[in-house]
């Protein structure tokens, strides 16, 4: 399962969700989200620059994946192979 927002990897909505997720059995959960703020352009495709990727590590261990693109293209690079699964 990708989870992504488009407040950020650090917002505390995405967060809680993905903490919350990690409690129900059998759920891959793999997060790919912007590297901050980017409500009002989640709808929005990165085609002119190449994307910033970075591996992050959260609060409790866990890991996932903060790209400076906007929530499509963490769905898209998702897509393409950034996370298994």
């Amino acid at each position: 399962m990708l989870l992504t927002n488009d407040d950020g990897v650090d917002a505390e909505g995405l967060q809680t969700l993905r903490r919350a997720l990690l409690t129900v059995p059998g759920i891959d959960l793999q997060v790919v989200a912007p590297d901050g703020n980017r409500s009002a352009i989640g709808r929005g495709i990165t085609t002119r620059r190449a994307l910033m990727v970075q591996r992050v590590t959260f609060e409790d261990g866990g890991e996932g994946f903060a790209t400076d693109g906007t929530p499509v293209d963490c769905v898209r690079l998702a897509s393409l192979g950034l996370v298994d699964g």
